[in-house]
């Protein structure tokens, strides 16, 4: 993946429009279970996620279970995942930051820590 990565990198407070999701993933999810339980509960998935790769990446394309219009999904940090789980991660979140840019008017973000940058671009060149 050689394009900007389409997330944010901040250490600054994440402020979201009235009409967005704000879910946040807490720390130390160091094994894939951990991230997608927690993925689960703080995006309230429906209950058809079957917490595997494909399911996160089918449910998070296809938001027609989000009741509001906008996502915010704020990490504490890139999830300390094995190289190859990282990778798949970031690229289904950028995938799918993709396809809501090109829906009707919803927007998805996702947010990591500025530290999480060099980590980041160096999980998806590989």
């Amino acid at each position: 993946m050689t394009r900007e990565l389409p997330f944010e990198f901040t250490d600054e407070e994440v402020v979201a429009a009235t009409d967005a999701h704000v879910a946040r993933l807490p720390a130390e999810l160091a094994s894939k279970s951990e991230l997608l339980q927690a993925l689960s509960k703080q995006l309230r998935l429906p209950g058809y996620f079957g917490f595997n790769w494909d399911a996160l990446s089918d449910c998070l394309r296809d938001s027609s279970w989000l009741e509001t219009r906008n996502l915010v999904l704020v990490h504490a940090e890139l999830p300390p995942l094995p190289p190859e789980e990282c990778r798949t991660y970031l690229l289904i979140l950028a995938e799918a930051v993709d396809t809501w840019r090109l829906a009707d008017g919803r927007e998805l973000r996702v947010v990591f820590p500025a530290e999480a940058r060099v980590e980041a671009v160096a999980a998806l060149a590989k």
